[in-house]
């Protein structure tokens, strides 16, 4: 899966964003969620589910907070987590974290710059959120993919 944004390289791993593939559709009218099937009308050429997900692959790097995101947005914190979650099958934070988490892979495997420098480019306060996600520290992780 290719994201849109400042970095064009962004990829999600296969099998880790499948939630996210029905968020890449572009259309009007009556769509049906593969996660909940139910029937979601989209509002706009492009609904606020898509904007937010744009936003996210683009401001990885960048603190995002959901209050804020739903501010920018126009939409009440529970209405950008029930939107999204019916959308993607996935909550506002947890994508936040594939995000990330997969921008660091990709960086790990294919940039010689050190785990801190890649923390701190992303974002990740601690490298925890990393091990707990890929069940491997992101040296561990470099090594196993080198």
């Amino acid at each position: 899966m290719h994201f849109p944004g400042k970095d064009q390289s962004v990829k999600i791993a296969p099998g880790s964003a499948d939630a996210f593939d029905d968020c890449l559709i572009r259309n009007t009218g009556p769509w049906i969620s593969r996660q909940t099937n139910k029937i979601i009308i989209l509002n706009s050429d492009q609904d606020i589910v898509e904007q937010v997900y744009a936003h996210i692959c683009k401001n990885y790097d960048s603190p995002l907070k959901i209050n804020e995101l739903a501010n920018q947005f126009g939409v009440s914190r529970s209405s950008l987590f029930t939107r999204f979650k019916e959308r993607c099958g996935k909550t506002t934070k947890q994508f936040i974290l594939i995000v990330k988490i997969d921008k660091a892979k990709q960086m790990l495997d294919e940039t010689a710059d050190s785990v801190s420098e890649i923390a701190q480019e992303i974002g990740f306060g601690d490298y925890f959120t990393f091990k707990k996600a890929t069940g491997l520290s992101p040296t561990e992780w470099r090594k196993r993919n080198h």
